[in-house]
């Protein structure tokens, strides 16, 4: 079975977000100077001022102030550049999230109400 290389494209929504990726490259070492504009197609549209960066700056933005500032793209082997979001958590479905959990405590409560009268 052959594991899957994927390249993460990150594009800076605010100035301080950008500022963000360039300080947390020169603090990996990585010079920010060598970080390059590039522009990339994601479903037939065009894309640019996109940073390539690291799945580990990927895993870190995750955790930051800053992934509401950024826009992040992923390329999995040779397919296409697709929207990769932030916020999904894969660990957790949504039917065991607590407003979907609170929801259906409200929906109980109020047949239980309806059958009563």
């Amino acid at each position: 079975m052959s594991s899957r290389q994927y390249s993460f494209y990150v594009k800076p929504l605010s100035p301080s977000a950008n500022e963000a990726i360039a300080e947390w490259f020169n603090d990996q070492g990585d010079s920010a100077a060598t970080l390059e504009h590039l522009n990339i197609t994601v479903a037939d549209n065009l894309v640019d001022g996109v940073y390539e960066v690291p799945s580990r700056f990927v895993a870190e933005l995750k955790r930051s102030d800053h992934k509401q500032d950024v826009r992040v793209y992923v390329k999995e082997g040779g397919g296409k550049i697709r929207p990769y979001f932030l916020y999904l958590n894969r660990n957790q479905s949504l039917a065991r999230t607590k407003p979907v959990a609170k929801i259906k405590k409200q929906i109980a409560a109020l047949k239980q109400k309806t059958t009563t009268t």
